[in-house]
């Protein structure tokens, strides 16, 4: 991060758990078709709005695989939602790396007050409603437009790899090309 100023990184537990279960998968056979399902089941599961949304009811709002995110609508209007120190600590970490204009930081801080309160747009029953059929990129991008730094800041978060372990296929495909 000392070289990459704008960068902004934070250590997961993912990759590591990963590891353990590909090391699982290829030297126990009894544990590879488990995997395999388990793995299909997720991306299945997480790729599937309406099917987040029966998970978290089943699960009293509890998300089983992945911690939520303060700037999703989805989680931050469910009515269990709680916000964490550590969770908005963060979330103003990443401002102050990844926008560099203090000015556009203010108003970006600014415009975070209408969308936790639910005020202006945010407030209508169209914007409520498409939280169960958009994703939070999709649905900042469509409900967002009335505070623009705010919207393109958080499409910018949201679109964030969580982990380095999905991209590396990436790597190894990128080692092969001579630059």
């Amino acid at each position: 991060m000392e070289k990459r100023k704008n960068l902004y990184w934070t250590p997961c537990a993912a990759p590591c758990i990963d590891l353990m279960l590909e090391d699982f998968e290829k030297k126990l056979a009894l544990h590879k078709d488990t995997i395999a399902k388990g793995r299909r089941l997720t991306t299945y599961i997480y790729s599937r709005t309406s099917l987040i949304f029966l998970l978290q009811q089943y699960t009293k709002g509890r998300d089983l695989v992945r911690s939520g995110y303060y700037l999703n609508p989805q989680i931050q209007y469910s009515p269990n939602f709680k916000v964490e120190y550590d969770v908005k600590k963060r979330l103003y970490d990443c401002l102050d790396i990844l926008v560099v204009d203090p000015a556009l930081i203010i108003i970006i801080d600014s415009q975070l007050e209408d969308f936790k309160n639910k005020a202006k747009f945010f407030s209508t029953d169209v914007v409520k409603n498409a939280l169960k059929t958009k994703t939070p990129s999709q649905w900042w991008d469509s409900y967002g437009d009335e505070h623009p730094e705010l919207q393109k800041f958080t499409i910018r978060v949201l679109s964030l790899t969580c982990s380095s372990s999905g991209c590396e296929c990436n790597w190894s495909a990128f080692e092969m090309i001579n630059f």
